[in-house]
């Protein structure tokens, strides 16, 4: 019996050796699917599969999970926000009721405080009045119809038609104009029409932009900041290159887009643009991007869930401040709400070494001992008017006054 048992066991394997050569049980290509399920610290576990279709494949492209020993796909993920935050400090006013216009950022009293420009642009305005309104205030265009404010500066340190770069020094923060504190009031307009910072800066109040992150998508959501872009570079794919990239069909909806960067199969880079937040409320949107990477016969497909986070937008509580120099309207705001002068006074421009024009000949010019030029005798020179006396000027105090 022993022995008919192990005559059975022999032929059996070799009917299976016989199939695997005819081909029957041929393995698919390996594909990874790293994000399947992913848990954030701060959310819900997310199902890649229901976030949306992803990009045409083949029925041999995708496995059910990644066999062990597949080495991983890795990427280096840069992340470059259009705006960065223009001053250091916790956020004193918000957007919205009671203060209107723009947030405002408390700075410390102790010591000058840094005023940068959140974004690459041309300086539009620089100037103002010490006792109303903005103060001192600074107005930055960009482009795509952008403009950013800069208000209640202590100093000023650049000239209108300037170009800046993002992070270059506009200034000090202060407490000119209408203002209840040393503060920055920051406003930020897209389109002409006046909109909530936060839905456009970083979630992380930096004033920089973060070094890159290297990932290979299956540990967490990958964190991006509201109107930034993304670039994910696979510079060790063992071969693989990006082939084709797409965000989920809401991801798409919400303004979100990507693409390769140069030649598919040639190229290392996939880019990504994330929208502005549609409102800033900490966490708001989930988004799965599938990159589809081949080294030419196989094809394996990245999957990173990305996650959109803002700052917290909150209430600002109403209350009654006596401003300077305003008239009757609503009951005070936590800081105040300025508004632009209808004639704000500019910085004035640099001095010209140019020599000054000879001055005309006037009787007020000989009048006041200027050089006349010769007239003839038959041309008497008309009278001069006496000149007015001028007022006492009491001369600048030039020691400091003690208190």
């Amino acid at each position: 019996m022993k022995v008919l048992a192990a005559v059975g066991v022999l032929v059996i394997s070799i009917a299976v050796m016989a199939l695997q050569l005819s081909g029957w049980s041929k393995t698919e290509p390996k594909t990874v699917n790293l994000s399947s399920a992913t848990r954030s610290a701060d959310g819900p576990s997310t199902d890649a599969a229901s976030s949306g279709p992803t990009a045409p494949a083949t029925p041999s492209t995708f496995a059910s999970s990644q066999p062990n020993g597949t080495s991983r796909l890795m990427a280096d993920v840069r992340q470059t926000s259009e705006f960065i935050w223009p001053a250091q400090g916790p956020l004193s006013s918000y957007f919205g009721a009671y203060h209107l216009l723009g947030i405002d950022i408390a700075l410390d009293n102790s010591e000058d405080s840094p005023i940068l420009a959140a974004a690459t642009g041309t300086v539009e305005f620089a100037g103002g009045t010490a006792c109303c309104d903005y103060g001192f205030y600074v107005v930055l265009n960009h482009e795509g119809n952008r403009s950013t404010l800069y208000g209640h500066l202590s100093k000023i340190e650049v000239v209108q038609g300037q170009e800046v770069v993002q992070g270059d020094l506009l200034g000090y923060g202060g407490t000119t104009g209408v203002s209840d504190g040393k503060h920055l009031h920051f406003e930020l307009h897209d389109g002409g029409t006046v909109v909530d910072p936060l839905r456009y800066l970083p979630a992380a109040e930096r004033s920089s932009q973060p070094a890159a992150l290297r990932t290979d998508c299956t540990s967490d959501f990958l964190r991006v900041d509201p109107d930034s872009n993304i670039l994910m570079e696979f510079s060790d794919a063992a071969g693989f290159r990006p082939v084709s990239v797409r965000f989920d069909d809401d991801a798409l909806a919400a303004g979100f887009a990507a693409g390769i960067e140069g030649i598919a199969g040639i190229s290392h880079r996939v880019s990504a643009a994330i929208p502005p937040a549609p409102s800033a409320k900490g966490l708001i949107r989930d988004a799965t991007l599938s990159v589809m990477l081949s080294d030419g016969p196989n094809l394996r497909t990245l999957e990173c869930q990305m996650r959109l986070a803002t700052m917290v937008t909150m209430a600002n509580a109403p209350r009654v401040t006596n401003h300077t120099g305003t008239t009757s309207g609503p009951p005070g705001t936590p800081t105040a709400t300025p508004i632009k002068s209808k004639y704000p006074t500019p910085t004035p421009p640099a001095r010209s070494a140019t020599p000054a024009p000879v001055k005309a000949n006037t009787a007020a010019n000989v009048a006041s001992g200027g050089a006349a030029t010769p007239r003839p005798a038959t041309t008497p020179l008309p009278a001069a008017s006496p000149p007015k006396v001028a007022p006492t000027v009491k001369p600048p105090q030039q020691f400091p006054i003690q208190r």
